[in-house]
């Protein structure tokens, strides 16, 4: 009997790194470091090489659930709560692909404007920030978000004061959206 779950578990071992050793595609899934109560996700693009996954794109990134703080216009915190359901994250999933170094790191960002109705002058209005670096089946990083969509951040927003740190781990399988 012994010898059968032995063989099992080999077998299993064996599928899972034949897995690994053809995607072109890797998953990574975690969650903020203060909160593990939010989700991280994103899709990893690259190319195998001697039975090593060299990452090349980073696409597809999500952060539910999150934690935020609206601030006043002077820096002062105003309210706090969550994003609670699949589809509030601030619009990463908008974010074009980021490119990964060689060494692994990574840093893109997503900004929107408008222009002011009154001054006639452009202000951002959301300002996400997506950084990390991917070493072995690990990724660690960290990501802000910024958002007011009526007066521009300057005005005061909700989201992070500070960027926020993340740990992800990697999967050949798509993680799913955390429950609504």
């Amino acid at each position: 009997m012994r010898k059968l779950i032995v063989t099992g578990v080999v077998m299993l071992f064996a599928l899972a790194s034949a897995a690994v050793a053809e995607a072109k595609t890797l998953y990574f899934n975690g969650a903020p470091n203060h909160d593990r109560d939010a989700t991280i996700q994103f899709a990893v693009k690259g190319t195998m090489s001697k039975g090593k996954f060299a990452p090349a794109e980073i696409s597809d990134i999500h952060v539910f659930d999150q934690k935020f703080t609206c601030y006043s216009a002077t820096g002062k915190p105003a309210q706090s709560g969550r994003l609670e359901g699949s589809v509030d994250d601030y619009g990463y999933p908008d974010m074009k692909p980021v490119k990964v170094k060689k060494n692994g790191s990574f840093s893109g960002s997503l900004t929107d404007k408008m222009t002011d109705p009154l001054t006639h002058k452009s202000v951002i209005t959301t300002l996400l920030e997506f950084s990390g670096k991917i070493a072995n089946k690990r990724a660690t990083g960290t990501y802000q978000s910024k958002s007011e969509p009526e007066g521009g951040i300057d005005e005061g927003y909700c989201g992070d004061a500070k960027p926020v740190a993340w740990t992800a781990d990697r999967s050949v399988l798509k993680p799913l959206p955390p429950d609504d």
